[in-house]
């Protein structure tokens, strides 16, 4: 079930989006809104939790478009514009919206945001499916043999060309892959990414020095200036410090 919230000035286009999502298998309207300011107070509060808001495009005009861009996006609420002309529409999708509808919507319009709402989680939960699992397979050059990689074993990850070498604690392994796919379904783990071709597993660590990581398999990677930065964010509050 997909809750969904709307926030609309006008009272026709929010009577009608209500309309469509309540005879819409699959979403559940939790609430309407003619403020965004109050709204977004309110998800602030997690007085409503909204996993898809409709929103008034008008917003994009305000003074107060960057809290409420703020608010949405960090609780991964997906946004669906609505107005009454396409003016708008270009600024809409800076904000990474799934669809802009203009009114008065048609209902088979609206479905067709709604799929596109539903290919959107459906996504969002395949990485977090990938992100929790403690494994995933791999094609190795042999036709139809796929390798199990568990996670905690994996050294490294090192990119050369389009192929993928993949460093366990005893063996290796490589795969026709882009690093960016590999890093996708590494993450939520104790996995970053620490220059353009290389993946590491924090806990396989021995020593950091300079912008020099040496791994627990005697691999020495360079960090990358690119990712100082998260790196070292990432291992701050792991670093031991006296608190006098």
């Amino acid at each position: 079930m997909i809750n969904c919230y709307i926030v609309n000035r006008e009272p026709a286009a929010l009577g009608l989006l209500s309309q469509h999502v309540g005879k819409t298998s699959g979403l559940k309207l939790i609430g309407c809104n003619s403020d965004p300011l109050d709204a977004v107070a309110k998800i602030g509060r997690s007085e409503v939790i909204p996993d898809m808001v409709f929103l008034d495009s008008e917003v994009l005009r305000g003074s107060n478009m960057l809290k409420v861009r703020s608010a949405l996006l960090d609780r991964d609420t997906q946004v669906v514009f609505s107005s009454l002309d396409n003016d708008l529409a270009a600024a809409a999708f800076d904000w990474d919206a799934v669809d802009y509808l203009q009114q008065p919507v048609s209902y088979e319009r609206f479905l067709r945001c709604i799929n596109k709402v539903k290919e959107r989680f459906g996504l969002i939960n395949q990485v977090i499916e990938r992100a929790n699992a403690s494994c995933f397979f791999i094609q190795s050059d042999g036709k139809g043999k796929l390798i199990r990689v568990a996670k905690e074993r994996i050294v490294y990850v090192e990119s050369a060309l389009n192929y993928l070498h993949i460093h366990l604690d005893t063996s290796s392994h490589a795969t026709y892959l882009p690093i960016k796919e590999m890093e996708e379904n590494l993450s939520g783990g104790p996995f970053i990414r620490v220059h353009k071709s290389f993946i590491i597993n924090l806990d396989k660590i021995n020593v950091v020095e300079g912008n020099m990581i040496h791994l627990n398999n005697g691999k020495t990677i360079v960090l990358g200036p690119n990712y100082r930065k998260d790196f070292f964010e990432r291992i701050g509050s792991l670093v031991m410090k006296s608190k006098k």
